[in-house]
């Protein structure tokens, strides 16, 4: 009995648990790719993203409700029509356009800066400590600083 709930037992247990909920979707959906009918490499692709709760991929310990609830939501797709998919559905403008569509228009340029910048903020807690103001020179907190150009805050 003491060897019962040991590490590896549990892994294995919910290794096993895991690989039949997907398999179980995967019956459910109808075990192919919608696109291309491939039945190998699958990949959940939610229909409608803005319902999404959850990826399935952290589903597997929810209830069966949610479970099923979120995968009802979904479509298989192949990996490759699944690339296919959300490539096509990025807009210019977004962070995600620059950092996975390599596209640099200024709109997609725009967007990366105002994120880092953000992103910079909310490390340092919400202060500027240094901002740059020309190459070479910059300004620190109480020092007179450039004119606001209507980029940023």
């Amino acid at each position: 009995m003491a060897d019962r709930y040991t590490p590896e037992k549990r892994r294995e247990y919910m290794n096993t648990y895991r690989q039949a909920r997907r398999e179980d979707a995967l019956f459910a959906l109808g075990g192919k790719c919608v696109a291309c009918y491939a039945d190998v490499g699958l990949d959940f692709h939610h229909v409608e993203p803005k319902v999404k709760h959850l990826p399935i991929a952290k589903m597997w310990t929810a209830s069966l409700d949610a479970f099923w609830g979120e995968v009802l939501k979904c479509e298989l797709l192949c990996r490759k029509c699944h690339a296919k998919r959300h490539n096509s559905e990025r807009q210019h403008g977004t962070t995600t356009m620059y950092r996975y569509g390599k596209c640099r228009c200024d709109p997609c340029r725009n967007a990366a800066r105002r994120y880092w910048r953000n992103e910079s903020r909310r490390r340092q807690g919400g202060k500027l400590l240094v901002r740059k103001t020309s190459i070479g020179s910059s300004t620190l907190p109480g020092e007179s600083s450039p004119p606001n150009l209507g980029v940023g805050p």
